[in-house]
């Protein structure tokens, strides 16, 4: 994952030298997906974004190619050209599995040993970290909004399409409670869990009494804002917001 928390290998790969084209499908480009409207990123020649609603298209990133279409018949299209237009891809094929072999030694995540510290109070990456190891591949997650956020976003591993659930636009509190409950009552047969916070708990913590009411089995945990974690995100909004203000004035926007 790019952006705001993104991963090491992603943030290295798009931000890296041997990077030739960047197709972007259904994005608006905004601050978090661009790593707080990057510059490095801005200099780019050969990006191109793809969306079907025209209006999304340039309006929050600078922009050189853009494209109004249906991200999945712009792909089945561009799949058609494989032995055609693109056929001269093939060529450079041994060169993208070197690299790619390359980007997949770099390790995942940044501050790895967060994962595995023994330090009291438990910090949120290694939270993070004993979940996914306790629970099966095929889950669907529900990620609350808050500081937690950040940190599944970045140390969380899915292992199929549909296993995250996040609101990242608005960033409702609570919200994950109720729909991780009629996640869990559309897909009974999947695994569901909540990683939420005391705050959001606080908001819409009383729907667990539904679950426990209808016997919907949906396991909840709380991060709990301790001193260690709001260092954490203390850290982590200070960088976030130091760089909007040094960025800002780094690329163009439409107002």
């Amino acid at each position: 994952m790019f952006g705001y928390a993104g991963t090491n290998r992603a943030i290295t790969t798009l931000l890296g030298s041997d990077l030739d084209v960047l197709l972007v499908l259904g994005s608006s480009m905004n601050l978090r997906d661009t790593l707080f409207w990057s510059r490095q990123l801005a200099t780019r020649t050969q990006i191109i974004q793809i969306d079907i609603d025209p209006t999304m298209l340039g309006h929050d990133y600078p922009v050189p190619h853009t494209i109004v279409s249906d991200c999945r018949q712009t792909l089945q299209q561009l799949c058609k050209f494989a032995d055609e237009e693109l056929r001269q891809l093939t060529q450079s094929a041994p060169a993208r599995r070197k690299c790619t072999a390359e980007l997949k030694a770099l390790p995942a995540h940044f501050n790895t040993e967060k994962q595995t510290s023994d330090a009291t109070p438990i910090h949120p990456a290694r939270l993070i970290a004993e979940i996914r190891r306790a629970l099966p591949h095929e889950i669907i997650l529900f990620v609350d909004s808050g500081a937690h956020r950040a940190f599944a976003g970045h140390y969380w591993e899915s292992f199929g399409p549909g296993g995250v659930r996040s609101a990242t636009n608005l960033g409702p509190m609570g919200w994950a409670i109720p729909a991780a409950i009629g996640g869990k009552l559309a897909r009974p047969e999947t695994p569901v869990v909540v990683i939420t916070g005391d705050g959001c708990r606080r908001m819409h913590g009383m729907e667990i009494a539904t679950a426990a009411r209808y016997r919907v089995p949906v396991l909840f945990v709380a991060s709990n804002k301790n001193l260690r974690q709001k260092k954490s995100n203390r850290c982590w909004r200070k960088q976030f917001y130091c760089q909007i203000l040094l960025r800002r004035t780094m690329v163009g926007f439409k107002s």
